[in-house]
């Protein structure tokens, strides 16, 4: 099949002229590409290899194979957003390396058109692409990597190529050495336990990955309206605490999926039969929930053992379950066909999520897992912020919904003046993303109970906040401590990564990765030994052609860490 021209903006599924709110009927239709067989199918699938040789240096090896391509120039894209995420996200930048071959390995043309946009011109009808790619941020959104797991959002961590959009994929992961890692994940299994497979792009990308030695329970429900039907719910859980608090987390998911189903009257056809909960409660995790279409992506700087603790993650696992049906079944239209490429404005997110905050609150209580009580004033704080904010008087609530691309999750390094001219919901449980009747919190990727101001969740998005300087911005009972696990500030020096057995030299055969360091010329210059004087460090960067600037704090999962800014004089690096 051959790519189409580079002035295409991909969209996986046929436009729609109407605007709207699509009925559970008209999605279904909608919908269709994640339910039968592909057009493309035949043709040979998008093969990708994903492997961790190196997890201690935080960062993922990719190896993407795009065969019957015909002979015209391939477009290879790494999205620029993510299904359930309205912002837009250069996940590009996090590339470390990335080369291209044709056929065979030959050489081909390569033309980068963009940050997240490659032409590759002669490849013989095939294409193959090898990168490595950084992550170290643990959430709904990104890619994180270390020694315990790899955990994957499909749109931060898979290139795709325009016109391919049809094509099934087949997915295969390698773990560590000596590692026992497992997938949970809602791609289609087969008989090899590290392989899955996607029907076509949409349903790929839709799908978050955890890589790591999770705790795993099942359970089955029977469907009201079809007893004959019982979907399979997983329960995957990576975390550091005891199997009782486990066990308990478990019953709590079940009662909210039973008391979810009949608000609806039936669950939804699960395209592999199950549904999964993919969970990471560390204390490296941002809290953040995102939902997909048969699973959902739940973390926290938080633990399973207290039943307090419990109780507050709970507000996100009933919220994104009842998307299962609200947003994934019936949508508005406006976020048909969704584009990878860019930010997905709508105007109906009021209801899409406003409907989906009243019932996951009103679920916590009829399962008995909250009180009266405690539910009432969750509304009440709701109502108390929309009536009585400011921003309702500069924006209705369809205008709110648009305003999402620059608030949900969205990071900027100026100050806004939100805090007057847009209104949320106050911070519910595990931090995960939120509305009112209308929109998406500034701060909506912060931990739970926390409630920042703009000024500051902005400054800290950008990395420019020392943790004790930060104190006279909050508008909460955040301790420095709190603060410094997601704000942290640099200091001065090169920075160098934990040293590696051996290095790891790139399949284009031009940069490599010397034990301790960041990527450097495959040459006879080399950095100096770690414990070097900086000024040693400046002059070997000088000789490899590097520039080195002082880094800059950046946010991290780690107090204390520092963010390397040295840039190479030459093309070649990602």
């Amino acid at each position: 099949m051959n790519a189409p021209g580079a002035g295409r903006t991909p969209r996986l599924r046929p436009p729609r002229r109407t605007t709207g709110y699509a009925l559970a009927a008209a999605c279904a239709v909608a919908l269709s590409p994640f339910m039968s067989a592909p057009a493309g199918q035949s043709l040979p699938p998008v093969e990708y290899h994903l492997s961790v040789p190196a997890p201690q240096h935080r960062w993922l090896s990719v190896d993407v194979r795009f065969e019957a391509v015909g002979d015209a120039p391939l477009h290879v894209r790494m999205s620029s957003a993510s299904p359930g995420r309205y912002a837009r996200h250069e996940f590009a930048k996090n590339l470390i390396e990335i080369a291209f071959t044709g056929a065979a390995g030959a050489l081909a043309e390569v033309a980068r058109h963009g940050p997240a946009h490659w032409e590759v011109a002669g490849h013989g009808g095939e294409v193959r692409a090898h990168y490595r790619l950084f992550g170290d941020r643990i959430d709904g959104t990104y890619l994180a990597v270390d020694t315990t797991h790899a955990h994957m959002n499909a749109p931060a961590t898979l290139l795709w190529a325009e016109g391919l959009e049809d094509r099934a994929a087949r997915v295969t992961l390698t773990p560590p050495g000596g590692a026992a890692w497992s997938v949970a994940t809602q791609l289609f299994p087969t008989d090899d336990p590290l392989t899955y497979t996607a029907p076509n792009l949409a349903y790929l990308l839709d799908s978050p990955i955890e890589f790591s030695d999770f705790a795993l329970r099942t359970f089955t429900v029977p469907d009201p309206a079809d007893p004959a039907y019982r979907p399979t719910f997983r329960v995957a859980v990576h975390h550091a605490g005891g199997e009782a608090g486990f066990a308990a987390y478990v019953a709590a998911v079940e009662s909210i999926v039973r008391e979810t189903v009949p608000i609806f009257g039936e669950f939804p056809r699960f395209e592999t039969g199950t549904y999964t909960f993919i969970a990471d409660y560390l204390p490296a995790a941002s809290g953040d929930a995102m939902e997909h279409r048969n699973s959902t992506v739940l973390t926290a700087n938080a633990g399973l053992d207290r039943a307090a603790d419990r109780t507050r993650l709970l507000g996100s696992v009933s919220h994104e379950f009842v998307h299962a049906w609200n947003v994934e079944r019936i949508r508005p239209r406006s976020l048909e066909p969704f584009d990878f490429t860019t930010a997905n404005v709508s105007g109906e997110l009021w209801l899409a999520e406003g409907f989906t905050n009243y019932y996951g609150a009103l679920i916590l209580q009829r399962a008995g897992l909250v009180d009266l009580g405690a539910t009432l004033n969750r509304f009440e704080r709701v109502i108390d912020t929309v009536t009585n904010g400011p921003g309702r008087r500069f924006r209705s609530v369809v205008e709110m919904s648009r305003m999402a691309p620059f608030t949900d999750a969205a990071t900027a390094i100026d100050p806004t003046n939100f805090d007057n001219t847009f209104y949320t919901s106050p911070p519910t449980t595990s931090g995960a993303k939120r509305s009112p009747w209308a929109s998406i919190s500034p701060c909506a990727n912060e931990p739970a109970a926390v409630r920042l101001s703009t000024t500051t969740c902005a400054r800290c998005g950008s990395g420019s906040v020392d943790p004790a300087a930060a104190r006279p911005a909050w508008s909460g009972s955040r301790t420095p401590r709190q603060m410094q696990r997601s704000c942290s500030a640099g200091s001065p020096g090169i920075r160098r990564s934990p040293a590696s057995s051996s290095p790891v030299t790139s399949t284009a055969g031009k940069w490599s990765t010397t034990p301790g360091y960041w990527p450097q010329p495959a040459s006879s210059c080399g950095l100096p030994r770690p414990g070097a004087p900086r000024s040693a460090q400046l002059r070997s960067a000088a000789a490899c052609g590097w520039s080195a600037r002082p880094p800059t704090a950046r946010r991290s999962t780690r107090p204390g860490s520092t963010a390397a800014t040295c840039s190479p004089r030459s093309t070649g690096a990602g």
